[in-house]
């Protein structure tokens, strides 16, 4: 059976334990822990982790996968914070950091520092037993699933794979089934949310116009096996709503 999952940081009142909790209670099999928020922003070491680990197994509750955007820091701050997200995903061992690139200003510079940068990545990765599932999205330097193609190849490392996120691709891509057919086994992991038209805003299943079924068609295509995460915020001031509802939306989608 899939596994699903949704967000820690569509939970922006809660601790990290708190919005694992509410998702355990809402029956979710996994989360994704966000490191933007506060109290694992600053001082996440491996003691931590590891109380965080034991946390969620009392819970009951998987983690699927760590990300860091960080979107508004510099390089420097945010290659130091990739790192810690690598390493937290070693001692919380999802083994999956889900990460992505910097807004695309002189793209064809960022493209080859992004390379290097990426590279040097996946040896820390590779040290960590990581993968990084890098997430294309519009207007970045890695924007679309061409670009994220691209960017496996030319890095040329086993560890750099691909977390797609559905709403992302639908916006950037032809035919976002293609996509996923043309990916393949490069797909670790997912994001889910439904888009109006090609408007870069993300909406509960359901209420855009994706084609899920032509989705669902071409993941069991390329055998997809891993975490199913619904990535919504800035929805509600009732997240636990917002994310039952989901719930029911990927059962019905992909259960």
């Amino acid at each position: 059976m899939p596994q699903f999952g949704f967000r820690t940081g569509s939970f922006p009142g809660l601790t990290a334990e708190g919005a694992a909790g509410e998702l355990a209670r809402l029956g979710y099999d996994c989360l994704e822990l966000c490191l933007e928020a506060p109290d694992v922003r600053h001082d996440l070491d491996e003691a931590r982790c590891r109380a965080l680990r034991a946390a969620f197994e009392q819970l009951g509750i998987a983690v699927a996968s760590v990300s860091y955007h960080g979107d508004k820091d510099p390089l420097p701050a945010r290659a130091a914070n990739q790192e810690v997200a690598i390493r937290a995903a070693q001692w919380l061992g999802t083994g999956i950091a889900v990460l992505n690139t910097e807004r695309a200003v002189e793209r064809e510079r960022q493209w080859a520092e992004h390379v290097s940068h990426l590279g040097r990545l996946c040896a820390v990765a590779e040290e960590a037993g990581v993968t990084l599932a890098l997430e294309p999205e519009p207007l970045l330097v890695v924007g679309s699933s061409e670009d994220m193609a691209a960017m496996t190849e030319a890095v040329g490392s086993p560890r750099l794979r691909v977390n797609l996120d559905v709403g992302h691709a639908w916006i950037t891509d032809e035919d976002v089934a293609a996509s996923i057919r043309r990916l393949g086994e490069r797909i670790v992991h997912l994001h889910l949310e439904d888009i109006g038209g090609r408007v870069h805003r993300h909406l509960p299943l359901g209420e855009g116009d994706i084609d899920f079924t032509a989705i669902r068609e071409a993941l069991g295509q390329v055998g997809y096996k891993g975490p199913y995460v619904v990535d919504l915020f800035g929805q509600s001031d009732a997240p636990s709503a917002v994310a039952g509802h989901a719930l029911e939306g990927l059962r019905r989608l992909f259960g």
